[in-house]
């Protein structure tokens, strides 16, 4: 059904977008890791990649919280 196909869509929308988060922060570490470990920076690395989140259970999970007027997680749409 077209319900169905859209929940699998957006399912790998996020994942795409998480696995791209990942990427972006291990090759930031190889950056580091390649200049010697005196250069290596974990907060710097975290700042990055809260940096880039777009979905609100990466901010949650990192206790953020979410900006003031955007949409929470438990509000009305439920995509899964």
């Amino acid at each position: 059904s077209l319900n169905e196909a859209v929940v699998h869509f957006q399912f790998q929308d996020r994942v795409s977008q998480i696995l791209g988060h990942v990427q972006t922060s291990l090759n930031l570490l190889k950056t580091q890791l390649e200049q010697g470990p005196r250069f290596l920076n974990a907060m710097v690395l975290l700042e990055e990649l809260q940096r880039n989140y777009t979905m609100a259970e990466e901010r949650i999970n990192h206790g953020q919280t979410e900006p003031e007027g955007s949409a929470k997680a438990s509000d009305d749409l439920t995509f899964f």
